[in-house]
């Protein structure tokens, strides 16, 4: 079980930071506090969607916000706005 465990953080961390990539944030410049960062990675964590993310990065060189799929979407574009 613990396998498992590592391998989905791992797995989630990945997307997490390729999805950040894709979209251009950045949450050191962007300000975003350790609390609001540790709660987007709670959220990537338990997403329903990793597969849907996947595939979605896998297609997806630059794009001007995360796709609608992404539990994190809002979080992205309310720190990005200010």
């Amino acid at each position: 079980m613990r396998g498992w465990i590592r391998r989905r953080f791992a797995r989630q961390a990945q997307l997490m930071g390729a999805m950040m990539e894709r979209i251009g944030f950045a949450p050191d410049e962007a300000g975003v506090p350790a609390r609001a960062l540790a709660a987007a990675s709670r959220r990537c964590l338990f997403c329903p969607s990793a597969q849907q993310c996947g595939q979605w990065l896998e297609q997806t060189q630059q794009a001007e916000s995360a796709p609608d799929f992404c539990p994190n979407a809002g979080f992205f574009a309310d720190r990005r706005s200010g």
